[in-house]
């Protein structure tokens, strides 16, 4: 992947970008996928949206005019409406010493004016990096804006056994169940260690009536049976919707071949 973080953008913390897990094209844009997925969520002065998503255009169209592959920004459906969450992919730490592609597209002076006036439209910013479990990926067909994200927190301890139950039990129930996008990561850097975040994407708000995906799919007691054998993993979940806003976006073409 081509360098694209900068020294001076990770400390203002206004390069933003999806999905997890992020989003499907945060995997697909390059053939194996990231090293590492950087999230980073900003809560802005609810009197200065406008402000500030007139920043992030500027800045997904900057993106747009230098090798970076993608540029996602997604918000919150339910919750915190004055939350912009980023998702970049980084292939190694050391990307994050060299200088921002920015700087070479709008010039030092330019860059700095907008970094400045997206930070004065901040109230707080979150950023933690994560690794993502490829082997749990599915990729079929093309990604959509919706999107429902859990975090699972485990025990102490249990993350081989959650990570094996994800792969022989979880990962085959959501295929039998018809999802078509789906992405795992571990958070490392930034958050307590034990969580697992999973994204898949939903065709429509129509289809959370019909209740979770498995037990749809599965049936009430199929999808007890599946979840009971995370018995003793499992501390806590927490499960939301976000949707991809591709106005403060730069989402390349999908690459020809994906399935």
């Amino acid at each position: 992947m081509t360098t694209f973080y900068a020294r001076n953008l990770i400390k203002s913390g206004i390069a933003a970008a999806l999905l997890a897990v992020t989003i499907p094209t945060l995997c697909t844009a390059q053939a194996t996928g990231p090293t590492w997925i950087r999230f980073q969520t900003t809560r802005v002065r609810p009197e200065m949206r406008e402000e500030y998503e007139g920043y992030m255009k500027q800045i997904a169209a900057a993106y747009k005019k230098t090798s970076v592959p993608l540029f996602v920004t997604y918000q919150n459906v339910a919750g915190d409406m004055t939350e912009y969450t980023s998702v970049l992919g980084l292939m190694k730490f050391g990307e994050m010493d060299s200088p921002s592609p920015l700087i070479k597209t709008l010039g030092e002076e330019a860059f700095g004016n907008l970094l400045r006036g997206a930070a004065r439209c901040q109230i707080s910013q979150n950023r933690y990096f994560s690794l993502p479990m490829n082997d749990l990926m599915i990729n079929k067909g093309a990604p959509g804006t919706l999107y429902m994200m859990t975090r699972t927190f485990l025990n102490p301890g249990k993350f081989p056994e959650y990570e094996a139950w994800l792969k022989n039990d979880w990962k085959p129930a959501m295929e039998k169940a018809g999802v078509t996008q789906l992405r795992v990561s571990r958070p490392i850097f930034g958050l307590p260690s034990g969580e697992v975040q999973t994204v898949r994407m939903i065709k429509d708000f129509a289809e959370i009536d019909g209740g979770p995906i498995l037990q749809q799919k599965l049936g009430a007691d199929g999808a007890r049976a599946l979840n009971a054998k995370t018995n003793g993993m499992v501390r806590a979940t927490t499960i939301s919707i976000i949707r991809v806003r591709a106005d403060l976006s730069y989402l390349p073409p999908m690459p020809a071949g994906s399935n």
